[in-house]
């Protein structure tokens, strides 16, 4: 510990690209607020990052999930299949440094997504019936960081994204760079 703590500091730079895998949750809802279940999921995302002062920037940032490994949970009439989605997203980005490389961060905005998953009604063997929807929705992120030297830095961020009828909740591991 005491290495990573020698080896970083508090380095301003303006250009901040990077990207995150993670693991969470979904919870899917039906457009008439039927639970459809939850499954695990997992996550990825690209972002780029403009600093206009030391503690505030703007974040854009392309993302992709899908199922997780964990068979999805369905409700007692329903089941969720071959969930994934992907989209865009904009952010206003705030970081608190708390020691000399160690950082707090938020980033609210909003995200363009679009969501298919396979929905099946598995008691009484209707066909399956295939779910595509877009939307505009909410996104919010907390987090923290370490930035070293060499302009690397390493995170642990948690994300709440809804995403029409389904709510994203994610742990994700990410890595950037400064300059």
């Amino acid at each position: 510990m005491f290495l990573l703590v020698a080896m970083s500091q508090s380095v301003q730079a303006e250009h901040v690209v990077g990207g995150s895998i993670g693991i969470g949750l979904q919870d899917f809802e039906s457009f008439d607020g039927e639970n459809l279940g939850a499954s695990d999921g997992i996550n990825t995302e690209l972002f780029y990052r403009y600093m206009l002062s030391e503690h505030f920037g703007v974040e854009v940032a392309g993302y992709a999930g899908a199922a997780g490994m964990l068979n999805t949970l369905g409700g007692l009439l329903f089941d969720v299949q071959d969930m994934r989605y992907t989209g865009i997203r904009g952010a206003i980005y705030s970081q608190v440094y708390v020691s000399q490389a160690n950082k707090l961060f938020a980033k609210v905005g909003t995200s363009q997504s679009h969501l298919k998953y396979k929905v099946t009604n598995i008691w009484n063997q209707e066909p399956s019936r295939e779910v595509s929807s877009r939307g505009s929705d909410m996104f919010v992120a907390v987090g923290w960081g370490m930035d070293f030297k060499s302009g690397i830095g390493v995170t642990a961020e948690y994300q709440y994204l809804p995403i029409q009828e389904m709510t994203v909740q994610n742990v994700s591991l990410g890595i950037n760079y400064r300059f």
